[in-house]
């Protein structure tokens, strides 16, 4: 005869297993379907994307090959946006000590400059931005690396029209508005993924979520931050990110649910929902 402990131990500590595991199933599955979340350094050089291994050192005073945001399944009609950019207390250090961004939509006169206007010839493009510097960008890339020369055209942002329009254009985040998608290679603005400056990361700022349209034949987003070399703080060719700061930067969550498919979960992802449905089965056999 077994013998069946009502709300003893038994079975209170099987009901507690259960919904742990379940738990555990629906929080893997959404962490690997719904939303990427990656650390971008100040070190990571935007203009190297795709030329080598994310997160590795490019070369003396040339900072880390950027962050890797998501990989894409190349197909037309998709999105991205992001969820938050910038935890509550991030800040992205460029240098000199009072060279300092406390929100990923970067801040004005840092190290004395005016702006960024970013030249580049690696297969990315430059970039500019008038009165801002050490802000979020993104790049879109395919499977093949980049050819330097062939970069697309140079987009020149400017602040105003509640955002941060290219050229002017008042649609360039919104799908819904024009179907605006930028060229694989061309380095477009991000800064925390909303239409308004946000002066503080993780603060409650105002400004509607921006939607960008995934080229067809992208596979995957590259984020990271333009600096100036040798021709004066984030003025002409790139360079000097080795005196930024690795530790300092921005905590970005990617939302993936505009991309076909789903992206591959992280290893501890994977531990959990292994344990999550191990956990099930087990449970399942030992209340039937």
């Amino acid at each position: 005869m077994k013998m069946k402990m009502t709300y003893g131990g038994t079975e209170l500590m099987k009901k507690g297993l259960l919904r742990v595991c379940m738990v555990g199933v629906i929080l893997a599955a959404a962490s690997s379907s719904l939303f990427a979340t990656v650390f971008v350094s100040g070190m990571s050089n935007i203009f190297e994307a795709g030329l080598g291994t994310p997160g590795t050192a490019v070369g003396p005073n040339m900072g880390f090959f950027p962050t890797l945001g998501v990989t894409i399944t190349a197909g037309a009609g998709q999105t991205i946006s992001f969820n938050q950019i910038g935890l509550t207390g991030e800040t992205v250090q460029c240098g000199t000590s009072n060279c300092t961004a406390n929100s990923a939509d970067g801040a004005a006169g840092l190290a004395g400059a005016a702006g960024t206007n970013i030249t580049s010839n690696t297969g990315i493009s430059g970039i500019s931005l008038s009165g801002r510097e050490m802000f979020l960008i993104g790049v879109f890339l395919t499977n093949a690396a980049p050819t330097p020369g062939t970069q697309p055209a140079s987009i020149g942002f400017t602040n105003g029209g509640g955002g941060y329009d290219p050229d002017g254009r008042t649609d360039w985040f919104d799908p819904l508005g024009g179907s605006v998608a930028f060229a694989i290679g061309q380095t477009f603005y991000i800064g925390d993924g909303k239409t308004t400056f946000c002066a503080t990361a993780g603060a409650a700022c105002a400004g509607a979520t921006q939607v960008w349209n995934v080229p067809s034949n992208a596979t995957a987003l590259y984020l990271g931050f333009a600096d100036g070399g040798s021709s004066g703080p984030f003025q002409g060719s790139f360079g000097s990110y080795d005196d930024n700061l690795a530790t300092k930067g921005f905590t970005v969550n990617v939302n993936t649910s505009g991309l076909i498919g789903s992206t591959v979960p992280e290893p501890g992802t994977l531990a959990l929902l292994g344990i999550g449905l191990l956990g099930l089965g087990f449970l399942r056999k030992r209340l039937a």
